[in-house]
């Protein structure tokens, strides 16, 4: 069935409560032991620059985490509409193999489990109804530009267990329930790209459906979602939540976190980002003419966006 005729329920819980579990400082002990002050600031004309600064890094895997969109907030383009605008069509289609999407699909078969999850998730993530469009035309512009796009897998027995013994969802269950897919499938890309017959294989089937007409090298992985699962360093006590330090023991420093915040968004945020050593810099370098590249911890990025032009008719 097309995608566009099931309901698609944006990003799970961590387009929610993502950014607020990850907005914990990261422990001192996680740091690498470098001579380099954490968080540096850079500042750039454009997200597209920024981002060139970031592959030169040369990323295997990049692991992308937004901070989510609520219904207030419409008027302001969302992390996700930027990332397929600004960074995703201009700079990393050519060379993007598999693109990992941190959503599922309600298919409408598994009874009143199903029903229960899907709208206990609506409810708490309070997402605006664009999100699904931005997310549909993200996996469009993914498969024109004949990336594979890939997203995650909810069985009847996912829903049932989501409810078991609770009136509600259990969030702790959901959050290790889509680290342990993310990190499934990421590890599932990386096994066969690592394996040089494998590869091989998979690159000759893949030809066929791009065509002679696509000769670049595709040597990058995306994973986009809510800013928690893609934490290098996540926070003592819910690293079960992250598929970070999965993709250090198999990539090392090819992995690459990159956050992408609009600052409307967090600007008003008092008791979430605040615990961050860039925030405090953020609020003060802010504008509408620079964006600007925290590396909070090595190989780990925060870019926030430009802030947005108010209307005339303001």
């Amino acid at each position: 069935m097309p995608l566009k005729r099931q309901a698609v329920i944006t990003a799970l819980l961590v387009f929610a409560l993502g950014a607020e579990l990850a907005a914990q400082p990261t422990p001192a002990a996680s740091q690498p032991s470098e001579p380099v002050a954490y968080p540096t600031l850079r500042k750039f004309s454009s997200a597209q620059e920024a981002l060139r600064y970031v592959l030169r890094r040369k990323p295997a895997l990049i692991g992308v985490g937004e901070y989510h969109q609520k219904h207030e907030s419409v008027r302001v383009a969302s992390s996700l509409r930027r990332f397929t605008r600004e960074l995703f069509s201009r700079l990393l289609d050519r060379r993007t193999s598999d693109l990992v999407i941190e959503t599922w699909i309600t298919k409408g078969d598994c009874g009143s489990s199903e029903k229960a999850v899907v709208k206990d998730v609506e409810e708490t993530t309070k997402r605006p109804a664009q999100t699904e469009d931005e997310i549909l035309t993200l996996v469009k512009r993914a498969r024109h530009k004949l990336v594979k796009p890939h997203i995650l897998e909810m069985t009847c027995a996912d829903y049932r267990r989501l409810l078991s013994g609770q009136e509600g969802v259990n969030y702790d269950t959901f959050l290790k329930m889509t680290a342990d897919q993310l990190r499934e499938k990421l590890l599932a890309i990386h096994h066969v790209r690592s394996d040089p017959i494998k590869r091989a294989v998979e690159d000759a089937s893949v030809a066929m459906w791009r065509g002679k007409g696509d000769r670049g090298r595709r040597d990058l992985v995306l994973a986009y979602g809510g800013a928690l699962h893609n934490d290098r360093y996540p926070t003592t006590g819910i690293e079960h939540y992250s598929y970070g330090p999965a993709m250090i023991k198999a990539l090392g420093d090819r992995y690459l976190e990159l956050d992408l915040f609009v600052p409307e968004y967090i600007e008003g945020d008092q008791t979430l980002l605040q615990k961050q050593a860039w925030f405090a810099p953020f609020l003060k370098q802010q504008s509408r003419r620079k964006v600007l590249l925290f590396e909070r911890a090595k190989n780990a990025f925060v870019l926030i966006f430009k802030r947005q032009r108010k209307s005339r008719s303001k």
